[in-house]
C-alpha cells in the first residue's frame, strides 16, 4: 500500500512539474511577444501579451514590463496594482518606488504619494514632487480663481452623430480647429469600423473645425458646432494646423506613411509588423476658390523631420518667424521635449532646443504662444498635480532668452490627470484646453473667476453732472451687519471689492437728498459702476485771517462772508502785579472787530507729485474770479500746500508750481497778474498729521494738498522773501519791519532755522 501511494504521488508530481513547464514556457513565449511589440512601439499589443505571460505564470518581469507601458497609457490604476504584486513578493528597486509615488500622484492620492516620495533618493525629480505636495494647500486656496466649464461637441454630419473624444484646440481666425476620434468607414484586420493606434488603443485622430458658442443663460457648458475638415483627413492620424490670422500658409502635424505603401498594406499589416511611423511635421497651404470656399491641401514634409523620431503639436509665434514643435530626437533632456525652428528665406531652419528652462527629464509638449514673451506648454517634469500639467514660461525680449516656468496654477485648471494643449483667448487668462479627468480626452474652457469684483461709485453733481469730492457715503450689504463708510477722492470717486451675486445700497447723508436704491451685483462680470446724482450746490468754503493772532483760523465765525473777532483789552486803570498779572479780571474791557472773509479755501485737490488742475476745477476757478472781478479793489495770495511725503526742496519747488496753476487759471478768466501773489507753502501748514516716513491713507495726504485764497484788504500787501546763504531770521525781520515772531506764524515756523533758497511770506501793511 505505501508503495503504491507513493506511485501515484510520484505520478502527480510528475504531472505538476510537466504543467509548470509547460505554463512556464507559455509565459516565456508571451513575455519575448510582448517585448518585441514594445520594441517597435505598439504598446497596446505588448501589454495584451504581458498580461497573457502573468496569467499563466506569475512573472514578476512581466509586471515590472507592464508598469511603465501603463504608465504611458495613463491606466494608473493597473500600474499600482502591478507594482503592488512585485511589491508583496520580491520588493521594490528605487525606479519602481518612484514609479509608486508618479502612479499615486495621477490618481489623486496626494498624502500617500508624498509618503512614498519621502522613500525614494534624493533627486530633482524628486524634489520637484515634493516642492508641489509641500505647497498644495497654498496652491489649492488659488482654486476658487479659476472657473472650468465642460464644452460639447455637436457634429454637423449627420452621419457622425457623436464624437469619441477630443484634444488640442487651435484657434484659426474665427474658427476652433482641435483633433477628435470620430467612427470611419475605413476597415481593419480587427474587423473595428476605425483604424486603432498601436500606441495608445485610441481610435485614430481627425482634424475638425467648428464654432464655439457659449449657453451660459441655460446650460453650464458651451457648444462647438463642428465638422471635420475632410480634405485633410486620412485613415491615420491627422493633427493641428498651426496657421497664422491672415496667411495663407500653415504647418501640419500628421502620420506619415511611406508613400510605396499601398492602402491594402497599411490595413492588412500581419500583427507585429510596423508600418506606421510617428508623426511628423509637413507644409499646409490654405485655397480659397474663386466661390470663397476655404479649404487645405498638405505639403510636403518639412526638411528637418526624421521618421525615426516624432515631430508633432506644431504652433506658429504670432509674427510667423518661428514654428514650435514637440520632438523625441536626440539632443534633448530626456523624454518629449520642446524645439523650435526659424524660417529663413521661406525654408525651416534646423531645430534648437528651448533649453533646460523649459525642457526637464520627462515631457515638455503642446506648446502654444499668445504673445511672442510668453509659452504655454504641458509637462509632468516641472511641478504638477499629476500627469501632464499646465505651465507657462515667459522670457527676456531683448536676450530671447527663457527666464522662469509658472507651474503652480491650481485646480480646476489642472488636475491629477492629463492637462494639456491650451489655446489662449485675446484677453485676459481664459482659453480652451485639454483633460481627461473624466476618464477621456475632452475640450473644456477656462476662464480666472474671482469671487469678488470691484465696484466703482462715482459722485456727481445733479446740476452739470460733475464730479464732487469729499461727499460721506456708506455701502451696505443688505441682509447682513456689513456697513463701509467712505468719503469720494478727489476725483468725486471711490472703489471696493466686493461679492458677486450680493445686493448692496449706498446710502449719503439726508442733507444730499440721494434715493438709495439697491442693486445686485453680476456673476459673469468682473466690475460694476455706479454713478451717484445728488444735487450739491458750488460751495467755497470761507475762513478768516485772525489780525490779533497774525494766523489764519477756519473755525472763526462766518456770516455772509464776514469775521468776527472778539479779544479782551487791558483799560489804563487795571492794577498788574509784578509779573504782568491782572489782579482784578471784572476791569477787563472785551473789543469785537468785524472784518471781511479773508482765506478761502478753493477746494482744490491735487494728484500726488501732480500741479495740473483738473477739468472739473473750473467751476470753483471761475466762480472766485467773477468775485475777485466784482471786487476790483481787493488783491489776493494764493497759497498752495503739499502732503507729508517729498524732500522740503522738491516740496517747495511743487507747492510754488500749483499756486503758479492757479494764478494763470484767474489770468485766464478776465483777472489781472498784478493783483494775485503766489505763495508755495511747501508742507509747512498740514491740517492732517502725518510724517514721513507714515504710511497714511490717501485720503488723509488728499487733504493736505490744498491750495487757499487769502483775500488782501487795500490796506494789505503780501511779499514772498527767498532766503539767501548767511540770511537770519532777525535779518530778514529787520529788513521788513516786522517781528520775528510774526514771520513764524505766517510761514508756521517752529524755529528761527531758515533754508538756503526757501520762500518766505512776509504780511505788510
Amino acid at each position: 500500500m505505501f508503495i503504491r501511494k507513493t506511485y501515484w504521488a510520484s505520478v502527480a508530481i510528475s504531472y505538476a512539474f510537466i504543467i509548470t513547464l509547460f505554463l512556464s514556457g507559455c509565459s516565456t513565449h508571451f513575455f519575448l511577444e510582448g517585448q518585441t511589440l514594445e520594441d517597435e512601439g505598439l504598446f497596446v499589443e505588448a501589454a495584451a501579451q504581458y498580461e497573457r505571460a502573468i496569467k499563466g505564470n506569475k512573472n514578476n518581469d512581466a509586471y515590472e514590463a507592464l508598469v511603465p507601458i501603463y504608465i504611458k497609457l495613463n491606466v494608473h490604476e493597473r500600474a499600482l496594482a502591478c507594482i503592488d504584486f512585485i511589491e508583496n513578493t520580491s520588493g521594490l528597486t528605487e525606479k519602481l518606488l518612484f514609479d509608486k509615488a508618479e502612479t499615486l500622484m495621477s490618481l489623486g492620492r496626494y498624502d500617500e504619494a508624498k509618503e512614498i516620495y519621502n522613500k525614494c533618493h534624493n533627486s530633482p525629480k524628486v524634489e520637484i514632487r515634493l516642492a508641489t505636495l509641500n505647497s498644495l494647500d497654498e496652491r489649492q486656496a488659488d482654486s476658487v480663481y479659476f472657473k472650468v466649464r465642460p464644452i460639447k461637441i455637436i457634429s454637423k454630419d449627420a452621419k457622425i452623430s457623436t464624437v469619441a473624444s477630443a484634444s488640442l484646440p487651435h484657434k484659426v481666425g474665427g474658427e476652433l480647429y482641435f483633433v477628435a476620434e470620430s467612427p470611419r468607414s475605413y476597415s481593419q484586420r480587427r474587423g473595428v469600423e476605425t483604424f486603432i493606434d498601436d500606441y495608445t488603443g485610441n481610435r485614430l485622430m481627425d482634424l475638425w473645425k467648428g464654432v464655439l458658442v457659449d449657453t451660459l443663460v441655460t446650460e453650464n457648458h458651451l457648444e462647438l458646432f463642428s465638422e471635420s475638415i475632410t480634405e485633410l483627413n486620412t485613415e491615420f492620424h491627422d493633427g493641428v494646423v498651426a496657421h497664422i490670422s491672415g496667411e495663407s500658409s500653415g504647418v501640419l502635424g500628421k502620420t506619415y506613411v511611406p508613400p510605396q505603401l499601398s492602402t491594402f498594406d497599411k490595413l492588412t499589416r500581419p500583427v507585429g509588423e510596423k508600418v506606421l511611423y510617428p508623426i511628423q511635421l509637413f507644409e499646409a497651404e490654405l485655397i480659397i476658390s474663386s466661390t470663397g470656399v476655404k479649404t487645405w491641401e498638405t505639403g510636403p514634409r518639412i526638411s528637418f523631420c526624421d521618421e525615426k523620431y516624432m515631430f508633432a503639436h506644431p504652433a506658429v509665434s504670432p509674427d510667423g518667424k518661428t514654428l514650435y514643435f514637440t520632438s523625441d530626437m536626440p539632443g534633448g533632456y530626456g523624454g518629449m521635449d520642446l524645439w523650435s525652428s526659424e524660417k529663413i528665406s521661406g525654408e525651416w531652419s534646423n531645430p534648437k532646443n528651448l533649453g533646460p528652462t523649459i525642457n526637464t527629464s520627462l515631457d515638455d509638449a503642446f506648446a502654444t504662444l499668445r504673445h511672442s514673451d510668453t509659452l504655454f506648454f504641458s509637462s509632468n517634469g516641472h511641478k504638477g498635480l499629476g500627469g501632464l500639467d499646465i505651465v507657462f514660461a515667459t522670457r527676456n525680449n531683448d536676450s530671447k532668452d527663457w527666464l522662469n516656468v509658472v507651474d503652480d496654477l491650481p485646480y480646476p485648471i489642472n488636475s491629477s490627470v492629463d492637462d494639456f494643449g491650451v489655446q489662449l483667448f485675446p484677453k485676459g487668462f481664459q482659453g480652451v484646453y485639454t483633460s481627461d479627468r473624466n476618464g477621456i480626452d475632452a475640450l473644456y474652457q477656462f476662464s480666472d473667476y474671482d469671487p469678488e469684483i470691484t465696484l466703482f461709485v462715482e459722485i456727481v453733481n445733479e446740476l452739470d453732472g460733475t464730479p464732487w469730492p469729499g461727499i460721506d457715503a456708506a455701502l451696505e450689504a443688505l441682509g447682513t451687519p456689513d456697513l463701509t463708510k467712505f468719503t469720494s477722492d478727489g476725483s468725486g470717486k471711490w472703489s471696493s471689492r466686493i461679492l458677486r451675486e450680493q445686493t448692496y445700497m449706498i446710502q449719503c447723508p439726508v442733507a444730499l437728498r440721494y434715493s438709495a436704491v439697491p442693486f445686485t451685483t453680476p456673476e459673469d462680470q468682473t466690475q460694476k459702476s455706479l454713478t451717484i446724482t445728488v444735487p450739491i450746490p458750488i460751495v467755497i468754503s470761507v475762513g478768516c485771517l485772525d489780525p490779533f493772532a497774525l494766523n489764519y483760523n477756519s473755525k472763526a465765525i462766518v456770516d455772509d462772508g464776514l469775521c468776527e473777532y472778539t479779544r479782551a483789552i487791558t483799560p489804563l486803570n487795571a492794577i498788574i502785579d509784578n509779573d504782568n498779572e491782572i489782579l482784578n479780571d471784572k476791569d477787563l474791557i472785551t473789543e469785537t472787530k468785524i472784518i471781511k472773509g479773508d482765506i478761502v479755501n478753493l477746494n482744490l485737490h491735487w494728484d500726488f507729485d501732480r500741479a495740473e488742475l483738473k477739468y472739473y476745477d473750473r467751476p470753483i476757478i471761475e466762480t472766485f474770479a467773477r468775485h475777485l472781478i466784482n471786487n476790483s479793489n481787493l488783491n489776493v495770495l494764493i497759497i498752495s500746500h503739499c502732503d507729508s511725503r517729498g524732500k522740503d526742496t522738491y516740496n517747495d519747488s511743487l507747492s510754488q508750481a500749483r499756486a503758479d496753476a492757479v494764478r494763470e487759471a484767474f489770468v485766464r478768466f478776465g483777472v489781472s497778474s498784478e493783483r494775485i501773489t503766489t505763495y508755495g507753502a511747501s508742507e509747512q501748514f498740514l491740517l492732517e498729521q502725518c510724517k514721513d516716513d507714515e504710511d497714511c491713507k490717501e485720503s488723509v495726504h488728499q487733504a493736505n494738498r490744498r491750495t487757499t485764497a487769502n483775500i488782501l484788504r487795500p490796506d494789505e500787501r503780501a511779499y514772498v522773501h527767498n532766503v539767501k546763504a548767511g540770511e537770519t531770521l532777525f535779518g530778514v525781520a529787520k529788513k521788513y519791519g516786522v517781528k520775528m515772531q510774526e514771520i513764524k506764524t505766517w510761514n508756521g515756523l517752529k524755529s528761527e532755522k531758515m533754508r538756503e533758497g526757501q520762500d518766505i511770506l512776509i504780511y505788510l501793511p
